[in-house]
């Protein structure tokens, strides 16, 4: 396994004619191995890169204090056998000079976008620069974050980048809740209270397979689950049904996919949580995940 942290390194790379990336900004999960072996399955080079992106982060959010274990993610890597690891210097990336903005205006006001200003302009910046650079025929990202999925293959059918965009199924523990490197942030009490989370996701997949299509009700449903206990450790930051390629809120529950988001409050900080369920079964929404979900309830 390379690891390359020069950009004249990494553009000789990219020569290689079958190359699968995973852009992350370390702190390796079993949803980053996901997508990882995902890649190593499908191409004949796997190229990872770990940066933890500033643009991406808006103000008052946690740039300085987000997880950093290059050591224990070089590792993962190793035993992975991925062909390379990209670990570029911030002022390679961004030298002092650099005055470029890129953004989908049209899907990064929405949702997430209504609280985090500027975060996908972020994504999209250093995903351009990252496709540049390596010019993989695949980019594999996590359907977690839906809106960031639906922006960034909005960006590249929209600048014709030859590299297919493929959305891969959310990695969940096993209380339903995705991993993600956030969850470190949130102690036993705190995990415990937002496990509802996921059983107010399941409650409205049990509703839709029995019968139930009304989507005021499922939503009115949702926030009841997730308030039934008084908390001050979380709120809904937003909570319908949109449209999978507009993020449009739509009534149609069947050819929607229901999206979320929960701001969990600790003591230092506060810690966004993100979820969504699509209403078809797909390649990136199997019946595994499904199974999953509709177990939570049960606990």
């Amino acid at each position: 396994m390379k690891i390359i942290y020069g950009i004249k390194e990494i553009r000789d790379l990219s020569k290689s004619l079958n190359m699968g990336f995973v852009p992350t900004m370390g702190a390796l999960h079993k949803g980053h191995i996901s997508l990882i072996e995902k890649s190593l399955e499908e191409n004949e080079e796997t190229v990872v890169s770990i940066f933890i992106n500033p643009t991406q982060f808006s103000p008052g959010e946690d740039y300085i204090h987000y997880p950093k274990t290059l050591e224990q993610d070089l590792e993962i890597l190793k035993k992975l056998n991925v062909t390379a690891v990209f670990v570029p210097r911030s002022d390679e990336i961004y030298p002092s000079d650099f005055d470029i903005t890129l953004g989908v205006p049209s899907l990064e006001n929405l949702l997430c976008g209504v609280t985090r200003p500027g975060h996908f302009r972020g994504v999209c910046l250093i995903l351009m620069i990252l496709l540049n650079l390596l010019k993989p025929q695949r980019l594999y990202l996590g359907r977690k974050d839906f809106q960031q999925l639906t922006i960034i293959q909005k960006m590249c059918k929209d600048l014709l980048i030859d590299t297919e965009v493929i959305g891969c199924p959310i990695f969940r523990d096993l209380d339903g809740l995705p991993l993600s490197s956030r969850l470190a942030y949130l102690d036993s009490s705190l995990r415990s209270a937002v496990s509802l989370f996921p059983k107010a996701l399941s409650a409205i997949i049990q509703s839709i397979d029995n019968g139930n299509q009304d989507s005021v009700y499922l939503k009115e449903n949702f926030t009841s689950l997730i308030q039934r206990e008084e908390s001050p450790f979380y709120e809904i930051l937003y909570a319908d049904f949109y449209d999978k390629e507009t993020l449009q809120p739509i009534d149609d529950v069947k050819k929607s996919i229901f999206c979320a988001a929960l701001m969990v409050k600790t003591l230092e900080k506060s810690v966004r949580l993100i979820d969504n369920i699509p209403f078809e079964i797909s390649s990136y929404y199997p019946q595994s995940e499904k199974n999953i979900l509709l177990k939570c309830i049960e606990s």
